[in-house]
């Protein structure tokens, strides 16, 4: 009896062997799988373009907590609603739009979404740089002030947000389309 589970473990383990490819095959059969499966592979994405390299989006951008310029140098620039803000030591989140992009009404949407459970924690400051531009013949004085404000914070292009918590102090700066879940998380950590 012995004989015969010894025979059927040996027979057991030669078939598994087989099964399992355990063979050793030739070098010309494996190089022709690598070349095949290399034939299979999909081809590798096109090289970026010019105007993909060229994306001026705001997650690179490194935010440095800084105080929000005042004084007497700056007076002049700041518009009336901003400077209210920073002697109320309310926190407030600037945002410079142009209504003649398409994305503006969007960002604008996931401004108020994040901004619905801060009303009275934050104010929202906004400024259409389309009625501020020189070409504009709206003759506000606010608007102008708005416009030398964006150009001395380096407002490049539009849509711009800008946040100062209740000390004054410019914790967050953000340029192009931006999602509520990040406004809500810089709101928090400029109310907290």
């Amino acid at each position: 009896m012995r004989r015969l589970v010894v025979a059927l473990v040996v027979a057991l383990l030669a078939f598994s062997l087989v099964a399992c490819g355990g063979g050793g095959g030739d070098a010309a059969s494996t190089e022709q799988a690598a070349e095949d499966v290399a034939a299979e592979a999909p081809p590798a994405p096109p090289a970026a373009t010019g105007a993909d390299v060229e994306s001026d989006r705001s997650p690179t951008e490194v935010t440095e907590v800084a105080p929000f310029p005042t004084g007497s140098s700056v007076a002049t620039i700041v518009p009336t609603a901003v400077m209210e803000n920073l002697e109320g030591e309310q926190a407030q989140l600037i945002y410079f739009y142009d209504s003649t992009q398409p994305e503006t009404a969007d960002v604008r949407a996931e401004i108020d979404a994040a901004l619905d459970d801060y009303r009275g924690l934050v104010a929202l400051v906004s400024f259409d740089m389309a009625k501020a531009a020189p070409s504009s013949k709206a003759g506000d004085p606010e608007l102008a002030k708005a416009a030398l404000l964006a150009d001395f914070l380096k407002v490049a292009n539009t849509p711009f947000i800008l946040l100062v918590d209740g000390q004054g102090l410019m914790t967050w700066r953000w340029r192009g389309p931006v999602d509520a879940g990040i406004i809500d998380r810089e709101l928090r950590r400029a109310t907290g």
